[in-house]
């Protein structure tokens, strides 16, 4: 884990207990010490932080839409038909962007929302992606009459042609696991994946 400039492609299994990330990883390229390290372990990402990571990110959604709408980075919206998500009954909408201003706004939610990690977190991880990407794809999960963003669903499509990956797919559910489900536990022993890495 101490290497720079090593690019990891898996598959595995993600949880976030806590509002920290986990990562088991079930598949991957044979990267000699480093892989058989790797392989089968759960791997921590973000750190720890204390609070309802849920309460949170509903509180943003509130906020950030009109923000969104605002700055005229949503070029078009069509209605798509009412689902549950996790027995919460939301209008699905297809949305398109302006693609410059949507990478404008992904740099200044960080100002924008300076007490939330989430919301950082996610667009710094955006504003890397944004660079060699755009969106394909958008679907928002929205609760009719309070508005809330209950999932979102991003494709993101290489700019170049040719790319080595094809599809990069962000899918977020904002409403906690229906009564009844147990979540898996945070895993003991996690490995800590660093910033760099």
């Amino acid at each position: 884990l101490d290497r720079r400039g090593v690019t990891l492609t898996l598959k595995g299994a993600t949880i976030v207990r806590d509002g920290t990330g986990y990562i088991r990883i079930s598949e991957m390229p044979a990267y000699g010490e480093l892989g058989r390290a790797l392989e089968r372990r759960w791997l921590q990402v973000g750190e720890k932080r204390e609070g309802s990571p849920q309460a949170t990110a509903a509180g943003d959604s509130a906020r950030l839409l009109p923000l969104v709408f605002s700055r005229q980075v949503i070029s078009g919206v069509e209605r798509g038909k009412t689902e549950n998500v996790r027995d919460v009954s939301a209008r699905m909408y297809h949305l398109k962007f302006d693609d410059e201003r949507l990478q404008t706004l992904v740099g200044e939610l960080p100002r924008e929302f300076p007490e939330s990690s989430p919301v950082t977190a996610v667009a710094r991880f955006l504003e890397d992606r944004l660079r060699d990407f755009r969106v394909a794809r958008a679907i928002l999960w929205i609760r009719p009459r309070s508005h809330v963003l209950v999932r979102a669903r991003l494709e993101l499509a290489p700019r170049a042609e040719g790319a080595q990956v094809q599809r990069v797919i962000l899918d977020a559910t904002l409403v906690p696991l229906n009564q009844g489900v147990t979540p898996p536990a945070a895993p003991e022993g996690a490995a800590r994946l660093r910033p760099e890495t």
